[in-house]
């Protein structure tokens, strides 16, 4: 599941529940938990991919969801690009799971 919400202005949110109904563990890189340039893709109104900035090194380090478990994991979208974008109407998914984009909005 996905959430698109505003936080302090223009600041997007994104929060997603992971659900892990499997048998084995999902394991994920700490960058996929804690950086959104890793965890999101972001397309404008045009469907147009919207290149983010780099994304962090990888640490090594690995986060795990077991079997039967779930994990909610909320970022923002500041900082994802530079320049910030530009006003207008973009959908966010991510990247390594199927799922559906959701859209918002950036007004100035």
């Amino acid at each position: 599941m996905i959430r698109v919400g505003r936080l302090m202005g223009l600041f997007c949110f994104v929060a997603v529940m992971i659900e892990n109904h499997s048998k084995d563990p999902l394991i994920f890189s700490e960058e996929e938990f804690t950086s959104p340039n890793v965890m999101f893709e972001v397309r404008d109104k045009m469907g147009q991919k919207i290149l983010a900035a780099p994304p962090p090194p990888p640490s090594g380090r690995k986060r795990t969801v077991d079997p039967g478990k779930q994990v909610e994991i909320r970022m923002t979208l500041a900082g994802m690009f530079s320049p910030p974008l530009p006003p207008g109407d973009y959908s966010v998914r991510l990247k390594r799971v199927d799922t559906s984009p959701h859209w918002f909005k950036i007004a100035r």
